[in-house]
């Protein structure tokens, strides 16, 4: 099953995750990992932050959503940097409060 298939061009026909659920008969994360698939697998399937998916309509559609991905990527690796850096001094810290 292609998640593509339901989707339509452009961000102001974007189609919600509560609405593909309904549609495939998927739980949300399932419906989630067919789209990671999809767009590995060459398909430019957009998403907003508020969570519709939608195909590219537009060259600013897509260089918009490419910037939200990259910020993201780049919060992720600051937060784990800083997880990684601290939780030693944490663990010794805390040791015998448990």
């Amino acid at each position: 099953m292609l998640v593509s298939s339901f989707l339509k061009v452009g961000k102001e026909n974007a189609l919600s995750i509560e609405y593909l659920k309904e549609m495939t008969g998927l739980e949300g994360r399932e419906v989630q990992r067919l789209i990671a698939n999809e767009r590995l697998n060459g398909l430019p399937i957009l998403s907003t932050p508020a969570g519709g998916y939608f195909m590219p309509g537009s060259e600013w559609e897509v260089q918009t959503f490419v910037n939200s991905m990259r910020h993201r990527a780049g919060e992720i690796i600051e937060v784990a940097d800083a997880v990684e850096k601290t939780h030693k001094q944490w663990m010794e810290e805390n040791r015998n409060a448990q």
